[in-house]
């Protein structure tokens, strides 16, 4: 640790944070972690993102350790490959979510570690593949049946605002809105967070 820097572990958003508008890691903000790291500070990339599309960013700037991905459902190591917190939508509730969200008329993606499944307009589909990077595949009954770790409602933000208000009122959570014209508001497991997840990988050992 570089003398008299008094951070062990640092945490990095991506969207609006590390990346620009390109989606890309810029020049300084690489040598910015680096930099971290040379002083000895853990660098952590924490995110709403899945973690395989998340694995990419993580290589680019060398980092080895754990990754918090889906909003802090997933911690999991990007080398060993070690899980430190891992959970999932409660699978009863998933059907109901996804049909709300196509009576509102918003496209649904559902987030699994291997791709996102969505419903809705090819176009929004589309949108958020280029603008995301994810593997984005259609929908249907059999994603009922698998876990899921995340799901987001996409749409303009005049449709989105009466799902939010239900989401809302069902689970409590914060929507984040990317800006002016798009809404992004998730659902997710009650009890979900960064924070907690944080709680998880601070008390790993080389970080007490």
């Amino acid at each position: 640790m570089g003398r008299g820097f008094p951070y062990r572990l640092a945490a990095m958003d991506l969207d609006d944070t590390l990346l620009g508008k390109d989606k890309q890691i810029s020049t300084a903000n690489a040598a910015a972690v680096r930099k971290l790291a040379d002083l000895g500070v853990e660098v952590v990339l924490a995110s709403g993102r899945g973690f395989r599309n998340m694995l990419r960013f993580q290589e680019q700037l060398g980092l080895e350790g754990f990754i918090v991905a889906v909003s802090g459902g997933l911690v999991k190591h990007s080398v060993t490959g070690e899980v430190l917190r891992k959970d999932h939508l409660p699978a009863q509730e998933l059907p109901w979510i996804v049909q709300e969200g196509i009576r509102h008329k918003v496209a649904v993606l559902c987030y699994r570690e291997e791709a996102v499944y969505a419903t809705g307009d090819m176009e929004w589909m589309d949108y958020y593949r280029k603008g995301s990077g994810h593997d984005v595949r259609p929908y249907d009954a059999t994603v009922a049946q698998m876990p899921i770790d995340q799901v987001l409602w996409l749409s303009v933000g005049e449709r989105i605002g009466e799902p939010v208000r239900w989401r809302s009122r069902l689970y409590g959570r914060v929507v984040h809105a990317t800006d002016r014209l798009l809404g992004y508001p998730g659902i997710h497991r009650a009890g979900w967070g960064v924070g907690t997840a944080w709680g998880r990988l601070s008390s790993v050992g080389q970080f007490l």
